[in-house]
């Protein structure tokens, strides 16, 4: 942990080594059991899957529901509204393993997005300002989501 804080702080105050903040996070999460999928393993790229939660803030709120509490509507707006307007797909072709995997990436209380809210906790002594603080969290979102994120893109 202390690693992951004093790779974000030296990057937020210097705006260097983003890989070594990135790769420092993915470390974290893994030591901490917090991987809730591998990147290999879903069905769309989780390059793509991130950007493209970025322009659909809804999703998290989605993502965020208990699966019990998801409505078959929220579902199919899943399907509609964020999967067939992103990829090249038919509605017949979008699987339910493809809604499972967005849900799982976009989901704000995964233990990655948990942790990353942790590390942002850890560096409010180190960081001066509010700016700092909410671009640290920006940040730490989107390296929640994407574990293959190498570069800062936002």
């Amino acid at each position: 942990m202390q690693q992951t804080v004093k790779a974000a702080v030296y990057y937020i105050e210097n705006g260097r080594y983003f890989a070594e903040l990135a790769s420092s996070f993915n470390k974290l999460c893994k030591d901490w059991h917090a991987d809730e999928f591998n990147p290999d393993e879903l069905s769309l790229d989780v390059n793509d899957i991130a950007s493209h939660i970025n322009d659909e803030h809804w999703i998290k709120d989605v993502a965020a529901m208990p699966a019990h509490e998801r409505t078959w509507q929220m579902n199919v707006r899943v399907v509609e509204e964020f999967i067939a307007k992103y990829w090249v797909l038919s509605k017949e072709e979008i699987t339910t393993q493809m809604v499972a995997d967005i849900l799982r990436v976009a989901d704000p209380l995964s233990r990655r997005h948990i942790l990353a809210q942790r590390v942002v906790i850890e560096c409010i002594h180190d960081l001066k300002t509010e700016e700092q603080l909410r671009r640290l969290d920006k940040i730490m979102d989107q390296l929640a989501t994407n574990p293959r994120l190498e570069k800062e893109y936002f």
